[in-house]
């Protein structure tokens, strides 16, 4: 854990056009709630934003009365979240809305814009070739700026997870939301001496950091993946406090036996040195599919404990120079 202020976050630029399909709703909420997620924004400030976000884009859809995509623009500078959503519908009298006027509540419809205002700090409406809609969010000044290197003892959960992997067999890593590594266990010679150095299998290397990094992004509690050359990784985001600030990895392993004539001809394709590539073939670990998705919520949860109690230790140190 390194002994100094935490650090600040990186503002956001985020836009994009939405389709006027109501399953492109899902996409968005995934997506801004991933990038709120790095901001200093709340857990609580980042619902009410997501929610009136989605009222937003979802009012479009439904009453912009045109098949054109929806412009959306979020960008946050500090702790000021600014949001626009804009349609290029025939908008609509803009004298109808009554912000403190409360819907009826037994309708089907009629309270986005009524959640807008109340969920946002201040809600603006514009008509110029469409509804425009324009939000902002002041972000509380006390949201902790943290990232997961500012927390974690990284020489101390190094050493944690290279006995758990002597004990096991089980290579991991964990690596934060910008990318770095900051553990790492056990890493396989077939991956960095053969498939990572070579254009071809480092490509579909990189489709398999996509594949992980995607959905985890977009939500999910675990995620495997099966490479083309058969090994698997397994990934799990790192949350403190509703914050995703990196992730888990463990993997790089078969689950079975590998087929060594398999390997042997893709020495031949690929023109790696066959005796030198079969020895590390045999080195990677067989670990059951089942015991690995055992084991990852494991590291999971040592991850996130090491991190809590450094967060505990920040503001301790905080609260005493205050």
């Amino acid at each position: 854990m390194t002994d100094h202020e935490p650090s600040s976050h990186p503002n956001i630029d985020l836009r994009f056009s939405l389709p006027t399909e109501p399953a492109a709703l899902f996409a968005v909420r995934q997506k801004l709630r991933t990038q709120l997620q790095l901001s200093p924004l709340t857990p609580d400030e980042i619902d009410d934003v997501v929610l009136a976000v989605e009222e937003a884009c979802t009012n479009a859809i439904r009453h912009s009365g045109t098949a054109e995509d929806i412009d959306v623009a979020i960008t946050l500078d500090g702790t000021d979240l600014q949001v626009v959503v804009k349609d290029a519908g025939g908008g609509f009298a803009l004298t109808l809305f009554r912000p403190d006027a409360v819907p009826d509540l037994m309708a089907t419809g009629g309270r986005g814009l009524f959640l807008m205002s109340k969920l946002m700090d201040d809600l603006d409406l514009r008509v110029d070739g469409g509804l425009e809609v324009r939000m902002r969010k002041r972000g509380s000044e006390q949201a902790p700026l943290y990232r997961l290197a500012d927390l974690i003892d990284v020489p101390q959960l190094q050493e944690l997870l290279d006995a758990f992997h002597r004990a096991f067999n089980c290579p991991n890593a964990i690596i934060d939301n910008e990318a770095r590594v900051l553990t790492a266990t056990g890493w396989q010679d077939i991956c960095t001496q053969f498939h990572r150095v070579n254009a071809e299998t480092l490509g579909e290397c990189q489709q398999s950091d996509l594949y992980i990094y995607g959905h985890l992004r977009q939500g999910s509690e675990t995620v495997a993946y099966v490479c083309p050359r058969g090994m698997i990784d397994c990934a799990a985001p790192i949350l403190i406090e509703g914050r995703h600030l990196g992730n888990v990895f463990i993997g790089q392993v078969f689950v079975e036996p590998p087929d060594l004539d398999s390997f042997r001809e893709q020495a031949r394709r690929f023109g790696f040195e066959e005796e030198a590539y079969l020895a590390a073939v045999e080195r990677v670990p067989i670990v059951p599919r089942e015991e690995l998705e055992r084991r990852l919520p494991f590291v999971r949860a040592l991850a996130e404990m090491v991190a809590t109690l450094g967060l505990a230790r920040l503001r301790e140190r905080s609260q005493a120079r205050a």
